[in-house]
């Protein structure tokens, strides 16, 4: 890595620009002309130079005020400001000042939060071995709570791409711990950069740990295992810890939880998040594939028999994608298995996938199917909802690109198709949670954008190609949350009356992480 270089973003598709810093240069000073005053994204890459505890960002506008932006250290290597949300009003011309720490910063009007991507799935400190995102948009990222935008290796870029290597205003990255979070600090209203922010909304409930309750975590699985049971495997939570109680059981009449006996002799899965559950109806099984924990990665695929409660670790042929973040839907006795993230041999950058994969439960094989049509572009964060023999994709995210698109898998002719759709749909997102309902419909709930949390909700009719937006009501306030499971259990699929809809856990990309669990029910907007 080289010297410490500062990059300007201020036009979505522009280059930034490179302000280089130099120890005998106490501070850079930039003038931005009056058409550059949207939002400013500033981060560091290089070396940060020894004896230099953090830069503190400021300008003023006319000569007239002056405004602390936010700090760059080195756990905090980049910062978001609404310049339409500041003191720095008017249309003049506005100074920017990047000084070291010995300089004094007297007028401040708040510390602008660092850009920090959620779903990081591997965290290594920034002086470690070289790293870079899952998309291959290579960045470096820290092991403490926040991520940053310096760049390592550049990724070769499609044409398809919405933004440049350069203009990344999220990252996801290679390291030690490869966990997933959420990032800090992040404001929670549904916003972009250069909008103006509104009133954050509540604060969401949470639910004290205890013997009787699962603690708080987000990337976990849930499924539900008969109209009145559910189970609840894995997950992550405060500072970046796997959750050590992996494994829950919830009564969806009276909504206690409990802990069930389980035998796991000779084997159980590891703790860990980013994995997928599957429940099969027929033989009462649990499949649990995937998902990752601090250095490891997994492709093992275990069974849950609910019936006599036991795990068993399945031993396969075939290939075995390596996958976590990804979607796993169990139809007519096969698991397929669509996107995610993978790791790259030698220390190369993991990457984002759009393989489909399908374990056949009769041999005990996985293989790669004949597929028609256009594939969905990479990614991990998405859903994947079965409705009937229909598999219902969307969204998800290759960093920097979060997508709102919708990709149908006809499971029967095994062919893609990318239709039309009406009605305003969501706008680009991953980590939402997602579930089927009656009448051919899929609940997409919250997620993440690659700024903020998320706590809008829409409904997506198959039969129609429509999308509705809805207000989701829960026991309590929902707020934002992303990273959380939506289940749908019925006694009768085509009975929306008989319908339970349940939302637990997640994290509101604040740090803190739930443990609430909620009994939803729709309105229409």
């Amino acid at each position: 890595m080289g010297d410490l270089e500062f990059y300007l973003l201020h036009k979505p598709q522009v280059k930034p620009l490179k302000l280089t810093w130099k120890r005998d240069q106490p501070s850079i000073n930039k003038t931005l002309t009056k058409d550059l005053r949207s939002f400013l994204v500033l981060f560091a890459h290089g070396t940060w130079p020894e004896g230099i505890d953090d830069f503190t960002v400021v300008a003023d506008g006319n000569g007239e005020e002056k405004c602390e932006l936010g700090k760059l250290n080195p756990s905090r290597r980049a910062l978001y400001y609404d310049l339409k949300d500041s003191c720095l009003g008017g249309d003049g011309d506005i100074r920017l000042m990047i000084k070291s720490s010995s300089r004094k910063v007297e007028d401040t009007l708040r510390e602008t939060t660092a850009i920090r991507g959620i779903p990081n799935q591997r965290i290594r400190k920034m002086q470690e071995t070289e790293t870079a995102s899952p998309n291959r948009s290579h960045r470096k990222v820290e092991k403490d709570k926040s991520l940053s935008l310096s760049s390592s290796k550049k990724r070769k870029k499609s044409n398809d791409d919405a933004a440049t290597p350069e203009t990344d205003l999220s990252s996801r990255g290679t390291s030690t711990s490869r966990r997933l979070r959420l990032s800090e600090n992040l404001k929670k209203q549904d916003v972009s950069p250069g909008t103006k922010r509104s009133s954050p909304p509540k604060s969401v409930p949470v639910v004290v740990t205890s013997d009787d309750w699962p603690g708080q975590r987000w990337g976990h699985a849930m499924c539900a295992t008969g109209p009145d049971t559910l189970i609840l495997v894995g997950g992550q939570g405060a500072n970046q810890v796997i959750s050590k109680d992996a494994l829950w059981e919830l009564n969806s009449v009276d909504l206690s939880w409990k802990v069930p006996e389980v035998e796991h002799i000779p084997s159980r899965p590891d703790l860990r998040t980013g994995h997928t559950v599957a429940y099969d109806e027929i033989l009462k099984l649990v499949y649990v594939f995937g998902g990752s924990k601090n250095v490891r990665w997994y492709n093992d695929l275990f069974v849950l028999d609910v019936t006599k409660n036991k795990w068993s670790l399945i031993e396969t042929t075939g290939k075995a994608p390596t996958r976590a973040y990804h979607t796993s839907t169990l139809y007519r006795g096969e698991l397929f298995v669509f996107g995610g993230i993978y790791p790259n041999p030698n220390l190369e950058p993991d990457s984002c996938s759009n393989d489909l994969y399908i374990f056949s439960s009769v041999n005990k094989s996985w293989y790669e199917p004949l597929v028609f049509g256009s594939k969905p572009k990479a990614r991990s964060g998405h859903s994947a909802t079965l409705l009937g023999d229909k598999l219902v994709i969307f969204g998800g995210w290759d960093a920097p690109v979060c997508f709102n698109d919708v990709h149908i898998l006809d499971l029967g002719l095994m062919e893609f198709s990318s239709p039309d759709v009406s009605g305003a749909p969501p706008s680009p997102r991953s980590w939402h949670a997602a579930c089927p309902l009656s009448d051919n419909r899929v609940l997409i709930h919250g997620g993440y954008n690659g700024y903020q949390a998320l706590s809008d909700a829409f409904v997506f009719s198959l039969d129609s190609l429509s999308w509705q937006q809805v207000t989701l009501n829960g026991t309590g306030p929902l707020g934002v949350r992303a990273g959380h499971i939506l289940c749908s259990v019925s006694d009768n699929p085509d009975d929306q009356e008989s319908e339970k809809i349940l939302m637990f856990g997640g994290g509101d990309n604040e740090d803190n992480f739930f443990n609430d669990l909620h009994r939803v029910t729709i309105t229409e907007s």
